[in-house]
């Protein structure tokens, strides 16, 4: 069914002029959006069920059916977007990369960066709906996260609930436990909360950033998912098996990087919108 308008005229109304839409590409898989109207809308502009079931002249249950059922496509690609370095020759690349990034020959080991931030969602019902609010007080599931130089993620892990500590998250992650990553002599860049010289941490800072740059292209680009409550339920986010809306989102962030969607002037957009998000509480 087409939508109610014209394609000029109602996709300028959800989505940024340069957005990778409505087909996702890059060299390793294409994903058409056409075959699913309406998804993109979702995802990108935070637009309800209701509002993209009204534009393209659906019932809102066949649009619940949609999301649902092209997330799960999406992220059944999810090792042939996300994955650690196949080869020395790319492990290079990124390390080459982190230096350039520092500014500094003593980061040519570097074999990513890795931070975490809390994905808000709406409390689950029950004694254990508590568990999920985090130290900024609201409710929310964590995403631990690893990216290259670029800002493509590499490896994630989402989940745990927001009262958890970030480093029993690490621990706990496949990452941490089958100890494959980062390879010998290498090593991923994380938050410095020690005391270490003042050049040091300069450099540091400039290598690391990258990965906080990365959750600031998510949460701009995904605003639906990452600067509100997630409207689904929880069940469907967060296990293991199930952590489909974030990891669907993590998937298309790096589809858009291999398209080329850099998404100019992403700096002060991130610092709005962030800003808004923290108070809207």
């Amino acid at each position: 069914m087409k939508p109610n308008s014209e394609p000029t005229n109602w996709i300028s109304s959800f989505i940024r002029p340069g957005d990778v839409f409505p087909i996702f590409y890059c060299p390793i898989v294409c994903v058409n959006c056409s075959l699913y109207p309406g998804y993109p809308i979702l995802v990108s502009s935070g637009a309800s069920y209701r509002v993209v079931s009204r534009v393209f002249g659906m019932p809102r249950s066949t649009v619940h059916c949609i999301v649902h059922r092209l997330t799960e496509e999406v992220v059944a690609i999810r090792h042939k977007v996300i994955h650690l370095p196949k080869t020395p020759e790319d492990l290079e690349v990124v390390s080459r990369g982190f230096a350039g990034l520092a500014r500094h020959r003593a980061f040519l080991r570097a074999a990513g960066a890795i931070d975490g931030c809390h994905i808000r969602i709406k409390p689950p019902v029950g004694p254990d709906g508590h568990c999920y609010r985090n130290r900024k007080l609201f409710p929310s599931i964590f995403l631990q996260a690893v990216c290259d130089h670029q800002g493509c993620l590499i490896d994630t892990y989402v989940g745990w609930p927001g009262s958890v500590h970030n480093s029993r998250v690490l621990h706990y992650s496949p990452l941490y436990r089958q100890s494959v990553y980062p390879p010998p002599r290498h090593f991923i860049l994380r938050v410095n909360e020690g005391v270490a010289a003042q050049p040091f941490n300069s450099h540091h800072s400039r290598a690391r950033s990258i990965i906080e740059r990365a959750f600031g292209m998510m949460k701009t680009r995904f605003r639906a998912i990452f600067l509100q409550a997630l409207e689904v339920h929880h069940t469907f986010v967060p296990h293991v098996s199930e952590h489909i809306v974030v990891t669907a989102c993590a998937i298309l962030h790096n589809i858009c990087l291999c398209a080329g969607d850099t998404m100019p002037g992403l700096e002060a957009t991130i610092k709005t919108e962030l800003y808004i998000s923290h108070f809207a509480m």
